[in-house]
């Protein structure tokens, strides 16, 4: 399995709840950033990432499906990168909001059972 970003979170737990289903995985990126958040150069981290969590998910709760995509991809990928997204890429953000919410407000997303 290949796997990104919140992906690879919800890879890893599925590795480490049902091993017999996966042969092996791949993770970029995955947000685990709860597994190394007694380091306080992590903790603003975690902080400004959870303000833009937090901001997205109001705006795609509130149906701007379209703004919350190209925030969340501004501020937390970087800032200029929206407008280098192909019209293919920006679409799949905006039709996926829905899922990123839900990817947001997952308690373990951010976090992995090392046992």
């Amino acid at each position: 399995m290949v796997s990104q970003s919140f992906g690879s979170s919800i890879a890893l737990r599925l590795a480490g709840r049902r091993p017999a289903l996966l042969r092996g995985i791949t993770g970029h990126e995955p947000p685990l950033f709860l597994l190394v958040a007694d380091d306080p150069a992590i903790g603003t981290v975690i902080e400004e990432q959870g303000r833009i969590d937090a901001a997205v998910a109001e705006r795609i709760a509130s149906g701007d499906h379209a703004g919350a995509a190209e925030q969340f991809v501004e501020e937390a990928l970087g800032a200029g990168l929206w407008h280098r997204f192909s019209p293919e890429a920006k679409q799949m953000r905006i039709e996926h909001a829905e899922s990123h919410r839900d990817e947001v407000n997952d308690p373990e997303v951010m976090s992995f059972d090392l046992e």
